[in-house]
């Protein structure tokens, strides 16, 4: 009848005269209480198939500008089917940060992989959808230079993203528990250390084996490396003049077809 402790105590007082304590028939119902636990299927994935991405916190690091410790953004990327990661630490994030913090990513692990799952963190979706999801531009082109795709999880779904959780935990209270960093630089160069080092030389607890080695064998599966990197750029929405121009820092570009009044969107590069 799904009644709580407190009512069926109430009703065993009024209607039967129990004269024991609530907490006794709480004791009696939670022995009695029954919940199915959830069934998760384990996924296989190919090497090179998927990465996951997500934020956490970094260790305590002197903050330049106050001189006082604070937390970083913890950034993580692991690769679905050797576990292998790569992380960085930074003070905050944009747009740009992020789909940097990707292509940094990928250089390191000397590839790019298919697809990537993250969450609905606005650097990277602008609107969330099951089928359709909106990605940040800049990002979308950043992952398109890659050549992969945005896969993003379903809002309050982390188990779909549970590979770099477990990732970010592992570095929270392995690596960084217990210590302070004077920069950024300190931190994230103790980080590739320990990735080095230590993590990428563990045996994988339900894999039971080096996550090294399954690696090492991903590697070969990765897609290539474009041979220049992606270039950065702003949006910015123009309107276009009767000559058929807009202007954009004080120079005019020609904006044909599009018509006259009309608004364009801008890329502007840093050259």
């Amino acid at each position: 009848l799904k009644r709580n402790a407190q009512a069926i105590y109430q009703d065993l007082v009024d209607q039967l005269g129990f004269t024991a304590s609530y907490e006794s028939v709480k004791r009696f119902v939670r022995a009695l209480r029954h919940i199915d636990p959830k069934q998760f299927d384990r996924l296989e994935f190919a090497p090179g198939e998927e990465a996951q991405v997500d934020y956490g916190e970094g260790a305590l690091t002197r903050d330049p500008k106050s001189g006082r410790y604070r937390r970083p953004r913890l950034f993580v990327m692991t690769l679905r089917y050797s576990r292998r990661s790569f992380r960085r630490v930074v003070w905050k994030s944009s747009q740009q940060i992020w789909a940097q913090l990707h292509e940094g990513a990928f250089r390191y692990f000397g590839g790019a992989v298919g697809y990537v799952v993250l969450d609905n963190l606005k650097e990277g979706v602008v609107t969330p959808d099951l089928y359709e999801p909106e990605l940040n531009r800049l990002y979308g082109a950043v992952l398109a230079h890659y050549g992969v795709v945005a896969d993003p999880a379903r809002v309050r779904d982390p188990n779909r993203k549970g590979t770099v959780e477990n990732a970010i935990q592992h570095t929270q209270g392995t690596a960084l528990a217990g210590r302070r960093f004077e920069s950024l630089e300190a931190q994230n160069s103790f980080l590739e250390h320990w990735e080095t080092n230590w993590a990428s030389k563990r045996i994988h607890g339900s894999m039971r084996r080096q996550v090294e080695a399954m690696f090492q064998e991903e590697k070969p599966h990765l897609r290539p490396l474009p041979a220049t990197g992606f270039r950065y750029f702003s949006e910015l929405v123009r309107t276009v003049y009767d000559d058929t121009t807009v202007r954009v820092d004080h120079s005019d570009y020609a904006a044909r077809p599009a018509p006259i009044g009309s608004q364009v969107v801008v890329r502007l590069y840093e050259t």
